[in-house]
């Protein structure tokens, strides 16, 4: 479901999930695909990583969605 999210959000059409991760990429930076995954699994209580770090990432990538929207 995140990801036919992000594909609406990003791309506007939720079909095209296949084309999210290079967006992701092109808009976010190398990081932006592993950064979603790990938010999404800590969504889900799932993460096991070091959260340190994630609220800058986060912020990064939703200042980077921003300038390019």
């Amino acid at each position: 479901m995140l990801r036919q999210r992000l594909a609406l959000a990003i791309l506007g059409d939720a079909s095209r999930t296949d084309e999210l991760g290079k967006e992701l990429v092109r808009v976010g930076g190398p990081g932006a695909p592993a950064l979603l995954r790990r938010l999404n699994a800590g969504a889900h209580g799932d993460f096991d990583g070091s959260v340190r770090d994630l609220p800058h990432e986060t912020e990064r990538f939703v200042h980077a969605l921003v300038d390019a929207s």
